[in-house]
């Protein structure tokens, strides 16, 4: 650094040199620093999380509710009706009841191709043939909590009844996603003996629950044999690899002992969105015949789902 200084002993001025020093930083001063940061990140990193964990949580309330509106509308242009369940195992002849259909996963958005033709007047086998004109893009009806996106979810929308699978050749396969559907579904209540019905339109019915879509979460399918399934990630979980007919879900602990602590969420006829614990659920079990006063045997890997006990009429 220069610097011109005044000189005493005669007029003018004389140019001095002066050297700047420099001076580092001690190992405590940097091991403040250190743990200052880590201090911050310590307070920040949770925080981000539990941030991003409820901007997810909205995200999955946001799907439910569109989805409720757009069912609530196709109602409204059909006399009331909400669409017919496409989670059956398709028409077969039962010895002592004829024609009848068996239930299926209430995850499924396209059911299987039918042993025989429908009896019943527009009775599809997938959702996006009832609601694709109210429900332009499938991601809606996709659990933003859920592992991964079923790879060909936009193929399957767009399909609809004609979905064929590429990976399965010549094979009519369904296709599970992650949340399950309850309008116009039946199955067996195991707890109170009774048989759970979802709601056939959006003013409601004796006897239906007003329970329109939940989040998953249930046990013991072929997929996930003694363990605890859901859409929503849980402590110690894994991930249940999607097949190519199943979506990807979050799987974990033994079924035995008790269940995981989740938050789920379901969503009503009337469009709110409600909030429940795993512990406040009833178990469903899936059924063999239409009227759902028949469960399939545990062993046949049909699985278990989990209701809120809201939503019980």
């Amino acid at each position: 650094m220069r610097l011109w200084v005044k000189n005493s002993d005669q007029t003018g001025f004389k140019f001095s040199e002066h050297q700047k020093t420099h001076r580092a930083f001690t190992l405590i001063e940097l091991l403040v620093v250190v743990a200052v940061i880590s201090l911050l990140l310590a307070i920040l990193v949770p925080a981000l999380s539990s941030a991003r964990k409820k901007a997810v949580a909205l995200c999955g309330m946001v799907n439910q509710r569109n989805t409720v509106t757009s069912l609530n509308v196709f109602a409204n242009d059909n006399n009331d009706r909400y669409p017919f369940s496409v989670a059956t195992s398709g028409m077969h002849i039962d010895t002592v009841r004829g024609l009848d259909w068996s239930w299926d996963d209430p995850r499924r958005m396209v059911g299987y191709k039918p042993n025989l033709p429908y009896p019943i007047p527009n009775l599809n086998r997938s959702i996006s043939a009832y609601l694709s004109s109210y429900i332009p893009e499938p991601d809606v009806l996709h659990c933003p909590s859920s592992p991964n996106k079923y790879p060909y979810l936009d193929q399957v929308w767009k399909q609809g009844d004609q979905w064929d699978n590429p990976d399965l050749p010549q094979v009519d396969e369904p296709m599970t996603g992650s949340y399950c559907f309850w309008w116009n579904y039946k199955g067996w209540l195991p707890d109170s003996n009774r048989v759970f019905k979802g709601p056939m339109r959006s003013s409601g019915g004796v006897g239906q629950s007003k329970m329109v879509i939940s989040d998953y979460f249930g046990s013991d399918t072929w997929r996930n044999r003694s363990q605890f399934g859901s859409c929503e990630v849980f402590n110690k979980s894994g991930i249940t690899s999607s097949s190519n007919i199943l979506t990807d879900f979050w799987t974990g602990g033994d079924i035995s002992q008790s269940p995981p602590i989740i938050k789920l969420r379901a969503s009503f006829t009337d469009g709110h969105c409600q909030t429940y614990d795993s512990s406040e659920v009833v178990t469903l079990q899936v059924s063999k015949d239409r009227n759902g006063t028949d469960p399939y045997d545990r062993n046949i890997g049909k699985g278990e789902f989990y209701l809120p006990i809201i939503a019980l009429p």
